[in-house]
């Protein structure tokens, strides 16, 4: 209950939505574009955590190129 709770309740989750990114790999490839955010790297994890969710192939394999990305700076 806490997960979809911190889901329901995620600002930037809810501003994605109402910008019309409705399906997760919608919601997924725009947070793919700001992982030097936390807050974004953060509503990523929760829309993964989320057992309700299904993503495309793709999708997921494009996720798993940008997050092992070894040009990324910190």
């Amino acid at each position: 209950m806490i997960l979809y709770e911190n889901v329901s309740n995620n600002r930037i989750l809810l501003k994605l939505e109402e910008d019309g990114f409705i399906t997760p790999d919608d919601k997924v490839e725009e947070l793919l574009k700001n992982l030097t955010k936390p807050s974004y790297l953060y509503a990523l994890k929760l829309l993964f955590e989320n057992l309700q969710n299904e993503f495309s192939s793709q999708v997921l394999e494009n996720s798993l190129e940008a997050l092992v990305d070894t040009s990324f700076k910190h």
